[in-house]
Protein backbone atom coordinates (compact mmCIF):
# COMPACT_ATOMS: atom_id res chain seq x y z
CA UNK A 1 0.00 0.00 0.00
CA UNK A 2 1.26 3.47 -0.92
CA UNK A 3 0.12 6.72 0.65
CA UNK A 4 -0.64 9.62 -1.72
CA UNK A 5 -1.14 13.29 -0.71
CA UNK A 6 -4.60 14.75 -1.40
CA UNK A 7 -6.50 17.94 -0.59
CA UNK A 8 -10.10 17.03 0.26
CA UNK A 9 -11.63 20.49 0.82
CA UNK A 10 -11.33 23.13 -1.93
CA UNK A 11 -13.36 25.97 -3.44
CA UNK A 12 -13.45 27.88 -6.71
CA UNK A 13 -15.24 30.94 -8.02
CA UNK A 14 -18.21 28.62 -8.56
CA UNK A 15 -18.93 29.33 -4.87
CA UNK A 16 -16.89 31.66 -2.64
CA UNK A 17 -13.34 30.86 -3.79
CA UNK A 18 -10.99 32.99 -5.85
CA UNK A 19 -9.59 30.12 -7.93
CA UNK A 20 -10.68 29.24 -11.41
CA UNK A 21 -10.89 25.45 -11.66
CA UNK A 22 -7.72 25.33 -13.76
CA UNK A 23 -5.78 27.62 -11.41
CA UNK A 24 -6.82 25.45 -8.45
CA UNK A 25 -5.57 22.32 -10.20
CA UNK A 26 -2.28 23.93 -11.24
CA UNK A 27 -1.77 25.18 -7.66
CA UNK A 28 -2.40 21.67 -6.35
CA UNK A 29 0.08 20.23 -8.80
CA UNK A 30 2.69 22.80 -7.81
CA UNK A 31 2.64 21.79 -4.13
CA UNK A 32 2.95 18.09 -4.94
CA UNK A 33 -0.59 16.82 -4.53
CA UNK A 34 -1.71 13.70 -6.36
CA UNK A 35 -5.38 14.61 -6.24
CA UNK A 36 -8.06 17.00 -5.04
CA UNK A 37 -11.72 17.00 -4.12
CA UNK A 38 -13.72 20.00 -5.29
CA UNK A 39 -16.21 20.84 -2.52
CA UNK A 40 -17.82 24.13 -3.52
CA UNK A 41 -20.67 25.29 -1.29
CA UNK A 42 -23.96 23.72 -2.32
CA UNK A 43 -23.03 23.46 -6.00
CA UNK A 44 -21.32 21.07 -8.38
CA UNK A 45 -21.16 23.47 -11.33
CA UNK A 46 -17.34 23.47 -11.32
CA UNK A 47 -16.93 19.71 -11.65
CA UNK A 48 -16.67 19.45 -15.43
CA UNK A 49 -13.96 22.11 -15.75
CA UNK A 50 -12.01 20.78 -12.78
CA UNK A 51 -12.12 17.20 -14.06
CA UNK A 52 -10.81 18.30 -17.46
CA UNK A 53 -7.97 20.24 -15.84
CA UNK A 54 -7.08 17.33 -13.55
CA UNK A 55 -6.91 15.04 -16.55
CA UNK A 56 -4.57 17.49 -18.32
CA UNK A 57 -2.26 17.80 -15.32
CA UNK A 58 -2.30 14.17 -14.19
CA UNK A 59 -4.23 14.61 -10.92
CA UNK A 60 -7.01 12.42 -9.56
CA UNK A 61 -10.30 14.32 -9.29
CA UNK A 62 -12.83 13.50 -6.56
CA UNK A 63 -16.24 15.08 -7.26
CA UNK A 64 -17.59 16.61 -4.08
CA UNK A 65 -19.78 19.23 -2.50
CA UNK A 66 -19.87 21.04 0.84
CA UNK A 67 -23.36 20.90 2.25
CA UNK A 68 -23.52 24.34 3.84
CA UNK A 69 -26.29 24.61 6.44
CA UNK A 70 -27.16 26.57 9.56
CA UNK A 71 -26.24 23.50 11.66
CA UNK A 72 -22.78 22.82 10.29
CA UNK A 73 -20.89 22.07 7.09
CA UNK A 74 -20.50 18.57 5.66
CA UNK A 75 -18.16 17.44 2.89
CA UNK A 76 -19.69 14.81 0.64
CA UNK A 77 -17.30 13.04 -1.73
CA UNK A 78 -18.41 10.90 -4.63
CA UNK A 79 -22.19 11.13 -4.20
CA UNK A 80 -22.89 14.86 -3.86
CA UNK A 81 -24.52 15.21 -7.25
CA UNK A 82 -27.22 12.66 -6.50
CA UNK A 83 -28.64 13.47 -3.05
CA UNK A 84 -30.74 16.60 -2.58
CA UNK A 85 -28.95 18.51 0.20
CA UNK A 86 -31.55 21.29 0.48
CA UNK A 87 -33.67 19.42 3.00
CA UNK A 88 -30.79 18.45 5.31
CA UNK A 89 -31.55 19.20 8.98
CA UNK A 90 -30.86 17.62 12.39
CA UNK A 91 -33.90 15.36 12.13
CA UNK A 92 -32.78 13.66 8.91
CA UNK A 93 -28.99 14.07 8.81
CA UNK A 94 -28.39 10.44 9.82
CA UNK A 95 -30.67 9.23 7.05
CA UNK A 96 -28.87 11.50 4.55
CA UNK A 97 -25.47 10.25 5.72
CA UNK A 98 -26.56 6.65 5.22
CA UNK A 99 -27.82 7.54 1.72
CA UNK A 100 -24.36 8.84 0.84
CA UNK A 101 -22.70 5.64 2.01
CA UNK A 102 -25.30 3.53 0.18
CA UNK A 103 -24.19 5.30 -3.01
CA UNK A 104 -20.53 4.42 -2.26
CA UNK A 105 -19.72 8.01 -1.31
CA UNK A 106 -17.94 9.46 1.70
CA UNK A 107 -19.46 11.94 4.14
CA UNK A 108 -17.63 13.90 6.83
CA UNK A 109 -17.88 16.76 9.29
CA UNK A 110 -16.01 19.87 8.11
CA UNK A 111 -14.11 22.22 10.46
CA UNK A 112 -16.24 20.99 13.40
CA UNK A 113 -14.97 23.40 16.05
CA UNK A 114 -14.32 26.53 14.03
CA UNK A 115 -16.50 29.58 14.16
CA UNK A 116 -17.50 30.96 10.76
CA UNK A 117 -15.53 33.84 9.26
CA UNK A 118 -16.78 36.42 9.71
CA UNK A 119 -18.84 35.39 12.75
CA UNK A 120 -21.75 33.40 11.37
CA UNK A 121 -24.09 30.51 12.08
CA UNK A 122 -23.15 27.15 10.66
CA UNK A 123 -19.36 27.34 10.76
CA UNK A 124 -19.05 24.63 13.42
CA UNK A 125 -20.69 21.28 14.15
CA UNK A 126 -24.03 22.11 15.78
CA UNK A 127 -26.03 19.07 14.74
CA UNK A 128 -26.71 18.11 18.32
CA UNK A 129 -25.88 14.46 17.64
CA UNK A 130 -24.75 12.10 20.37
CA UNK A 131 -21.29 10.68 19.74
CA UNK A 132 -22.61 7.27 18.76
CA UNK A 133 -24.39 8.80 15.79
CA UNK A 134 -21.10 9.69 14.11
CA UNK A 135 -20.93 6.06 13.02
CA UNK A 136 -22.94 7.13 9.97
CA UNK A 137 -19.98 9.27 8.80
CA UNK A 138 -16.78 8.19 7.09
CA UNK A 139 -14.42 11.05 8.01
CA UNK A 140 -13.87 13.92 10.41
CA UNK A 141 -11.73 17.03 9.83
CA UNK A 142 -9.52 17.14 12.90
CA UNK A 143 -7.32 19.71 11.17
CA UNK A 144 -8.64 22.59 9.11
CA UNK A 145 -7.23 25.75 7.57
CA UNK A 146 -3.75 27.23 7.66
CA UNK A 147 -1.20 26.67 10.46
CA UNK A 148 -3.19 23.58 11.49
CA UNK A 149 -0.92 22.35 14.29
CA UNK A 150 -1.10 25.61 16.23
CA UNK A 151 -4.78 26.38 15.62
CA UNK A 152 -6.66 26.24 18.94
CA UNK A 153 -9.93 25.16 17.34
CA UNK A 154 -8.13 22.22 15.76
CA UNK A 155 -6.93 21.18 19.21
CA UNK A 156 -10.58 21.04 20.30
CA UNK A 157 -11.45 19.06 17.16
CA UNK A 158 -8.74 16.49 17.94
CA UNK A 159 -10.07 16.02 21.46
CA UNK A 160 -13.62 15.67 20.13
CA UNK A 161 -12.46 13.14 17.55
CA UNK A 162 -10.79 11.06 20.25
CA UNK A 163 -13.99 11.12 22.30
CA UNK A 164 -15.86 9.87 19.23
CA UNK A 165 -13.33 7.04 18.85
CA UNK A 166 -13.55 6.35 22.57
CA UNK A 167 -17.30 5.84 22.12
CA UNK A 168 -16.54 2.99 19.74
CA UNK A 169 -16.96 4.82 16.41
CA UNK A 170 -14.39 3.89 13.76
CA UNK A 171 -13.95 6.96 11.56
CA UNK A 172 -11.08 8.36 9.48
CA UNK A 173 -9.30 11.55 10.41
CA UNK A 174 -8.64 13.98 7.55
CA UNK A 175 -7.35 17.49 6.94
CA UNK A 176 -9.23 20.20 5.05
CA UNK A 177 -7.26 23.21 3.91
CA UNK A 178 -10.61 24.77 3.03
CA UNK A 179 -8.67 26.14 0.10
CA UNK A 180 -10.29 29.29 -1.31
CA UNK A 181 -7.29 31.25 -2.58
CA UNK A 182 -3.51 31.49 -2.53
CA UNK A 183 -1.72 32.51 0.64
CA UNK A 184 -0.35 31.08 3.85
CA UNK A 185 2.97 29.37 4.44
CA UNK A 186 2.00 26.44 6.67
CA UNK A 187 -0.59 23.95 5.48
CA UNK A 188 -1.07 20.20 5.56
CA UNK A 189 -2.27 17.33 3.38
CA UNK A 190 -4.31 14.17 3.81
CA UNK A 191 -2.36 11.08 2.80
CA UNK A 192 -4.58 8.29 1.45
CA UNK A 193 -3.41 4.68 1.52
CA UNK A 194 -4.04 3.24 -1.93
CA UNK A 195 -3.90 -0.48 -2.60
CA UNK A 196 -3.35 -0.77 -6.35
CA UNK A 197 -3.65 1.95 -8.97
CA UNK A 198 -4.59 5.51 -8.05
CA UNK A 199 -8.16 6.45 -9.03
CA UNK A 200 -11.20 8.18 -7.61
CA UNK A 201 -12.58 4.81 -6.48
CA UNK A 202 -9.40 3.72 -4.69
CA UNK A 203 -9.11 7.18 -3.09
CA UNK A 204 -12.66 6.96 -1.74
CA UNK A 205 -12.02 3.40 -0.56
CA UNK A 206 -8.98 4.63 1.38
CA UNK A 207 -11.19 7.06 3.32
CA UNK A 208 -13.86 4.41 3.93
CA UNK A 209 -11.17 2.01 5.15
CA UNK A 210 -9.62 4.75 7.35
CA UNK A 211 -6.24 4.34 5.65
CA UNK A 212 -5.36 7.98 6.23
CA UNK A 213 -2.95 10.27 7.99
CA UNK A 214 -2.63 14.05 7.97
CA UNK A 215 0.72 15.79 7.85
CA UNK A 216 2.46 19.09 7.34
CA UNK A 217 5.76 18.59 5.55
CA UNK A 218 6.61 15.00 6.53
CA UNK A 219 5.92 11.43 5.43
CA UNK A 220 5.24 8.59 7.87
CA UNK A 221 6.89 5.53 6.35
CA UNK A 222 6.01 2.97 9.01
CA UNK A 223 4.17 -0.29 9.50
CA UNK A 224 2.53 -1.96 12.50
CA UNK A 225 3.32 -5.64 13.04
CA UNK A 226 1.79 -8.07 15.51
CA UNK A 227 0.11 -11.46 15.72
CA UNK A 228 2.06 -12.45 12.57
CA UNK A 229 0.28 -9.75 10.54
CA UNK A 230 0.92 -6.25 9.18
CA UNK A 231 -1.55 -3.42 9.63
CA UNK A 232 -2.24 -0.08 7.94
CA UNK A 233 -3.48 3.07 9.68
CA UNK A 234 -7.14 2.71 10.59
CA UNK A 235 -7.11 -1.09 10.62
CA UNK A 236 -8.78 -3.15 13.31
CA UNK A 237 -6.41 -5.07 15.57
CA UNK A 238 -6.86 -7.55 18.39
CA UNK A 239 -5.22 -7.75 21.78
CA UNK A 240 -1.57 -8.69 21.77
CA UNK A 241 2.00 -7.44 21.39
CA UNK A 242 2.76 -4.97 18.60
CA UNK A 243 5.68 -3.04 17.15
CA UNK A 244 5.31 0.12 15.06
CA UNK A 245 8.55 0.94 13.25
CA UNK A 246 9.85 2.79 10.22
CA UNK A 247 11.17 6.20 9.23
CA UNK A 248 9.97 9.79 9.13
CA UNK A 249 10.85 11.39 5.81
CA UNK A 250 10.68 14.93 4.43
CA UNK A 251 7.93 15.46 1.88
CA UNK A 252 9.30 18.71 0.44
CA UNK A 253 12.76 19.90 1.49
CA UNK A 254 12.02 23.50 0.43
CA UNK A 255 8.86 23.53 2.53
CA UNK A 256 10.76 22.05 5.50
CA UNK A 257 13.50 24.68 5.32
CA UNK A 258 11.16 27.60 4.66
CA UNK A 259 9.11 26.83 7.77
CA UNK A 260 12.04 25.65 9.90
CA UNK A 261 10.40 22.29 10.60
CA UNK A 262 12.12 20.01 13.10
CA UNK A 263 10.97 16.47 13.92
CA UNK A 264 11.30 15.39 17.55
CA UNK A 265 9.62 12.03 18.17
CA UNK A 266 6.82 9.60 17.38
CA UNK A 267 4.12 9.00 19.98
CA UNK A 268 1.29 6.46 20.19
CA UNK A 269 -1.71 7.60 22.22
CA UNK A 270 -4.38 5.31 23.64
CA UNK A 271 -7.79 6.20 25.02
CA UNK A 272 -6.52 5.35 28.52
CA UNK A 273 -4.18 8.38 28.36
CA UNK A 274 -1.29 5.96 28.04
CA UNK A 275 1.49 6.96 25.67
CA UNK A 276 4.36 5.10 24.05
CA UNK A 277 7.09 7.03 22.27
CA UNK A 278 10.35 6.86 20.39
CA UNK A 279 12.90 9.49 19.46
CA UNK A 280 14.35 9.43 15.94
CA UNK A 281 17.87 8.32 15.15
CA UNK A 282 20.09 10.14 12.66
CA UNK A 283 18.34 8.42 9.75
CA UNK A 284 14.87 9.38 10.97
CA UNK A 285 14.14 5.82 12.08
CA UNK A 286 11.97 4.91 15.07
CA UNK A 287 10.58 1.84 16.81
CA UNK A 288 7.77 1.59 19.37
CA UNK A 289 6.58 -1.60 21.06
CA UNK A 290 3.36 -1.80 23.04
CA UNK A 291 0.78 -4.27 24.29
CA UNK A 292 -2.76 -3.71 22.99
CA UNK A 293 -5.27 -4.66 25.64
CA UNK A 294 -8.41 -2.95 26.87
CA UNK A 295 -8.01 0.34 25.00
CA UNK A 296 -10.38 1.13 22.13
CA UNK A 297 -7.74 2.71 19.90
CA UNK A 298 -4.05 3.55 19.44
CA UNK A 299 -3.21 6.70 17.47
CA UNK A 300 0.18 7.56 15.94
CA UNK A 301 1.27 11.19 16.28
CA UNK A 302 4.53 12.81 15.14
CA UNK A 303 5.65 15.74 17.29
CA UNK A 304 8.12 18.47 16.39
CA UNK A 305 8.30 22.20 15.85
CA UNK A 306 7.51 24.77 13.16
CA UNK A 307 9.37 28.07 13.34
CA UNK A 308 10.32 27.27 16.92
CA UNK A 309 6.77 26.43 18.11
CA UNK A 310 6.21 22.89 19.38
CA UNK A 311 3.31 21.33 17.47
CA UNK A 312 1.95 18.07 16.15
CA UNK A 313 3.37 17.52 12.67
CA UNK A 314 1.24 14.50 11.73
CA UNK A 315 -1.65 12.42 13.08
CA UNK A 316 -2.98 9.13 11.75
CA UNK A 317 -6.31 7.41 11.86
CA UNK A 318 -6.02 5.13 14.88
CA UNK A 319 -5.63 1.38 15.03
CA UNK A 320 -8.92 0.24 16.52
CA UNK A 321 -9.26 -2.67 18.94
CA UNK A 322 -11.83 -5.23 17.84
Amino acid sequence: MKYYPFELHTHTLHSDGSFTPDYLVRSAKKVGLNGIALTDHNTVSGHTQTLKSCNRHGLTFIPGIEWTTFYGHITVLGAGTIIDWRSVNPSNILEKAKEVQALDGCIGIAHPCRCGHPICTGGSDSWGLSLKDYSAFTHYEIWSGMYPGSNTTNAVAINTYRLICDAGVKIACVYGRDWHRQGGDVYAMTFLGIDGSLSVDTALNAIKSRHTYISTGIIIDGILKGNNKQYQFGDIITEGDYRFAGRILNFDQYYIQKNNISIEKVIIYSDHNTTYESALDNNGSFSISFKASSSKYYQVVVVGSINGEKVDLALASPYFIC
